[in-house]
């Protein structure tokens, strides 16, 4: 279903109108309005709905080439929605996304390309990977699951020729129990060359290795996931 729509932030209307697509009936406008933001600078902003049930996340506008891209579906807005797709159909958990919109007149030059909304984890217990490792919050059976869990999402990417893009443990969220991946911007190497599908997925890795968390917290998993890297 194909619908118009605005979306509004701390009760302020977002001065650009948005074309949008739902799988059922488009949502209502609570669900649009952003009542908390949880996340903001860099390429997007993300916040819960004033409904409570959803977050809405806005990807900006950050050059004139992105706004070209934007008509031909190659945008950062698009890579994460089909990245979702993606990587559910390979059975890795991702939020449900329920409506997705772009901006109407991508070449004007304006705050957002698009948004999507999916689904609002938080009040079904899930948190983010780095914030229950610096909580201690996980117990050692449940930390070794997730380890598990995680490893193996990313031999599923190997095998796939999929990269995640911005491999942290801040877009990885867990109930304890199971995992699920959020900002899913994904890069599909099926028709790239061995050599620069191996490089990216190894650029990848390395990043998370040297992240922060992974270092503070997960040292000693280190060895584990080098063996996903390519020789």
């Amino acid at each position: 279903m194909y619908f118009t729509a605005k979306l509004s932030l701390y009760s302020e209307s977002i001065p650009q109108l948005f074309v949008g697509r739902s799988a059922s009936k488009p949502l209502r406008d609570d669900d649009r309005s952003i009542a908390k933001v949880i996340h903001t600078g860099g390429p997007s902003e993300v916040g819960v709905s004033k409904s409570g049930r959803f977050i809405v996340k806005l990807i900006k506008t950050r050059t004139w080439h992105e706004r070209g891209k934007a008509l031909w579906g190659h945008s950062r807005l698009n890579k994460e929605i089909t990245g979702n797709r993606l990587l559910k159909k390979l059975g890795i958990q991702v939020p449900k996304i329920l409506e997705t919109a772009v901006y109407l007149l991508p070449l004007i030059g304006k705050t957002f390309l698009g948004y999507y909304i999916m689904e609002n984890l938080h009040p079904k217990g899930f948190h983010s990977i780095t914030d229950l490792l610096e909580s201690r919050s996980l117990q050692p059976n449940e930390l070794e699951r997730i380890i598990d869990l995680f490893y193996i999402d990313l031999l599923k990417m190997r095998t796939e020729r999929i990269v995640y893009s911005d491999l942290h443990l801040g877009n990885l969220m867990s109930d304890h129990e199971q995992l699920v991946w959020i900002d899913t911007g994904v890069s599909n190497h099926r028709w790239s060359s061995n050599k620069k599908f191996e490089r990216k997925f190894n650029d990848s890795i390395r990043r998370l290795l040297k992240s922060k968390a992974f270092r503070a917290h997960l040292s000693a998993y280190q060895q584990k996931f080098q063996t996903l890297m390519f020789a």
